[in-house]
């Protein structure tokens, strides 16, 4: 473990504490990753010092491991909307299939409730 590698709580940053699902994405060819946990909190961040987050300035080298952080940590929101999705076996597109015909449903019985009101209202009046 680095001297970088912190966990959200400033602990060392230790991956088998992560029980639930997580997303994990790097960047910088693998010299910046990051894990987020189903809560989509940063869990860990990792930066290994290399070449491919060196730069010839002290400011564009931070510059540039900014940008591979955000790259990092998107990539494992990604990843853990994928897991999310694959573990629940995608139950809120199944969800809002079923609210669109319950609607469907609905709308169909106010219409048929319309025109009964219509049709007593007819055989009143005559």
């Amino acid at each position: 473990m680095s001297d970088f590698d912190v966990s959200n709580d400033g602990s060392p940053a230790d991956a088998s504490e992560v029980t639930r699902p997580v997303g994990r994405g790097s960047a910088a060819h693998g010299s910046v990753s990051a894990t987020v946990g189903a809560d989509g909190r940063l869990v860990e961040l990792r930066i290994e010092p290399g070449p491919h987050i060196r730069t010839s300035s002290a400011e564009a080298s931070l510059t540039a491991l900014s940008a591979h952080v955000v790259v990092a940590v998107n990539a494992a929101l990604d990843d853990l909307d994928a897991t999310l999705r694959v573990a629940s076996g995608d139950v809120g597109d199944r969800l809002l299939g079923d609210l669109g015909r319950v609607a469907e449903d609905f709308e169909r019985a106010l219409n048929q409730v319309a025109g009964d009101l219509a049709h007593a209202e007819r055989r009143l009046r005559y």
